[in-house]
């Protein structure tokens, strides 16, 4: 195993001096996966949103990076992933089916290869603003930074990133997010840590389903326990008082670690109400979809039923109204008859009179 082996940072230049004070650790290579014998594959364990977690999901995500890296299988450009050549894809997705199996009762296997196609489009991201931080330095000319390529980047794709970070509309919108990330005053101290991967440590720590109240008072910590700011203090206090007052999810065991969350739960009556297509609080994968108001239960003692158990009771009833206005129907038809009946004999013995 050698997942710690690194290559030198691209910016690293060999001289006496640095040869022997250097310190800085550079890109993780990953290399007892790529070089994993034909046939042989690692088991990645997910949570039940699909959330990598534990040792295995660690990895996963390392590796995963170092794909990033590789201009030739993961370029740059374009911006959006979506326009990137299905090729490109075709064969990120190859590498990961021929080293990793993916448990199909988490990610089914037609959704497998789209559902990694997401995780590595957000490391791809990810990637790039690392690069942007790194290589496009304040006061740099657009030149200056096409010369500060990296060696691990192709000439061409570079030239393209740094002409699309010196369009004025980029350079406004980066202005702009750069002063509202300003006003954020609360930073998650889980370091490279994800949620999904201290929600399962947590979760096999106490043995119950963790809901993102409980994981915002456990990230938004420095190591020592103190809140990262007085806000956070705050948020943690009214959530915990929410949680105390039976506000808390019911959750199952089932879903192997997810973190449990409501539109109305204790984090969003502090924090506000989520925003369009997203969910704050529960890490990468999840989206608003379909989830409907909490059920709470004080004790937390009787687990809830699943989503699919709950649709389940509704197409049953459902069938069960269907039936009973099919029967009132046949009854009102059946009655109608024997007036009609009743009507046609009455007729005839007044006839026969």
């Amino acid at each position: 195993m050698d997942d710690d082996a690194t290559e030198p940072p691209d910016d690293m230049v060999a001289t006496p001096a640095n040869v022997i004070s250097r310190t800085k650790r550079g890109s993780t290579l990953m290399r007892d996966i790529w070089n994993l014998p034909p046939g042989t594959k690692h088991v990645l364990h997910l949570n039940g949103e699909g959330q990598p977690i534990g040792p295995s999901g660690e990895t996963f995500k390392r590796w995963i990076g170092t794909i990033t890296r590789k201009y030739y299988m993961c370029p740059v450009v374009p911006i959006d992933w979506r326009e990137v050549p299905i090729q490109y894809k075709r064969e990120c997705w190859g590498e990961i089916e021929r080293r990793w199996a993916i448990p199909a009762d988490k990610v089914p296997l037609v959704e497998q290869e789209d559902w990694a196609m997401q995780l590595l489009g957000h490391l791809r991201r990810a990637r790039r603003t690392l690069l942007k931080k790194e290589r496009c330095l304040a006061g740099m000319s657009k030149q200056e930074v096409v010369d500060n390529i990296p060696n691990n980047c192709d000439e061409e794709q570079w030239k393209k990133l740094v002409e699309y970070w010196f369009t004025e509309g980029v350079k406004t919108k980066a202005l702009q997010n750069k002063a509202s990330r300003g006003f954020q005053k609360e930073i998650p101290r889980t370091g490279p840590r994800s949620l999904a991967q201290l929600v399962a440590i947590l979760k096999n720590e106490t043995g119950r389903p963790v809901e993102r109240a409980v994981v915002y008072d456990k990230a938004y910590r420095h190591k020592d326990g103190t809140p990262v700011t007085d806000k956070a203090a705050e948020n943690m206090r009214r959530m915990q008082e929410l949680l105390n007052a039976g506000t808390q999810l019911i959750g199952e065991s089932s879903h192997g670690g997810g973190i449990l969350w409501a539109p109305d739960d204790a984090y969003a009556q502090v924090m506000g109400k989520e925003r369009h297509g997203r969910v704050r609080g529960v890490g990468f994968g999840p989206t608003p979809s379909g989830r409907k108001a909490k059920d709470v239960l004080p004790d937390s003692t009787t687990p809830r039923q699943s989503y699919a158990s709950h649709q389940r009771v509704v197409e049953l009833e459902d069938q069960i109204a269907t039936l009973t206005r099919a029967r009132a129907e046949d009854a009102n038809k059946i009655e109608a008859l024997v007036q009609l009946v009743t009507l046609e004999r009455t007729q005839r013995i007044e006839r026969d009179a």
